[in-house]
């Protein structure tokens, strides 16, 4: 579930009425009547009324629905994860990377604005700066993202970190530079439930660092990036989740309270190892995202961050080669064909329906 602070919706409208109409007509049969519908842009397509009411009872952030434009693209995927690190300065308890077995390395700067050149020459609905890893420690990261920002057609570009390189020195080139969205993540409220999360890193320079990048936007009237902070429904956290809310509804953009996901605990500990018989719906394989990791291999999702479908590699292909590639077509056959549960990572895997 996601909330918007009330004070970041936007009066400027960027998304065309058409689209913006279009977004309504699928959205709003499937959202419920207390939340919101905004976009990316933090542009409100529904809700007028609830905002007005909200503001009068001094409430700060309402319940919304996030809906973003998917492009029509041709033989291309529609949105790229762009691995540009899997090394990462935590050990986060629930992160699917304390089972990688793939390298752990950067991935190359020219690689990287290969990648990005030919997303734009297609024209993507969504560029995300990471994976697995936290992207500021790349050495070339602004260089990268500003080579970004030579197009217009790559979608609204994200970034995710965890927060402990938020220093005076990058939250300025952050705000400078800024992505469309960054994600913040926040993963407790209290020292010591932070620790079990997240043992390596220091929980009040977490904080102290997410509250200064707010002041030093607010102060210098920066509408990006949209900073979202997140926390996950870990089990010892639940009880935080709340004064999260409370704390930070009205100070950060938009705050997301998010599903664990079973992948991310690793085969051995799903909660459930019945293998799927069938599966009839797989919203992943729907999106038509690309996955590449930082050593240039693809995949096309998040629940295979050690590339066992290994569709191709970025070193030696375009993207749209390996799009329209055997290996890739065959796994859309078989999906199609409803085959998907013979795949070992598909039979046990219980988020495709997220």
């Amino acid at each position: 579930m996601e909330y918007i602070n009330l004070n970041s919706l936007t009066k400027k409208y960027q998304t065309p009425e058409k689209i913006r109409q279009e977004l309504l007509l699928r959205y709003a049969p499937i959202t419920a009547s207390d939340q919101l519908i905004v976009t990316d842009a933090m542009e409100l397509l529904r809700g007028e009324y609830l905002v007005q009411e909200a503001l009068k009872n001094g409430i700060r952030f309402l319940p919304c629905r996030r809906v973003s434009h998917i492009k029509e693209t041709k033989n291309f995927p529609k949105r790229i994860l762009l691995e540009l690190t899997s090394e990462c300065n935590s050990f986060c308890t629930m992160c699917p990377r304390n089972s990688l077995v793939r390298p752990k390395k950067h991935l190359e700067s020219n690689l990287a604005k290969k990648v990005i050149q030919e997303c734009a020459e297609h024209g993507i609905s969504g560029l995300w700066l990471y994976y697995i890893g936290e992207s500021l420690l790349h050495p070339d990261f602004f260089e990268i993202l500003e080579y970004c920002r030579k197009y217009d057609s790559l979608g609204p570009i994200w970034l995710s970190t965890n927060g402990e390189l938020l220093d005076e020195k990058i939250r300025e080139k952050v705000l400078d530079q800024p992505v469309d969205i960054l994600n913040y993540s926040v993963n407790a409220m209290s020292e010591e439930n932070y620790k079990k999360v997240t043992p390596l890193l220091n929980f009040n320079r977490v904080q102290q660092n997410l509250k200064e990048l707010v002041r030093r936007k607010s102060k210098l009237k920066k509408t990006k990036p949209v900073i979202r902070a997140q926390m996950i429904e870990i089990p010892y956290v639940l009880n935080e989740i709340e004064e999260f809310k409370k704390e930070f509804g009205s100070k950060v953009d938009m705050i997301s309270v998010i599903k664990l996901e079973l992948f991310s605990q690793g085969s051995g500990n799903t909660g459930n190892e019945t293998p799927n018989k069938y599966i009839n719906k797989c919203n992943r394989l729907e999106r038509e995202d690309f996955f590449i990791f930082s050593d240039g291999s693809v995949t096309c999702c998040d629940t295979d961050y050690n590339c066992t479908f290994n569709l191709g590699n970025i070193n030696k292909q375009t993207i749209k080669e390996i799009y329209e590639g055997e290996k890739y077509q065959s796994l859309i056959a078989e999906y199609r064909g409803g085959r998907l549960h013979q795949h070992q990572l598909c039979s046990r895997c219980h988020d495709f329906d997220l």
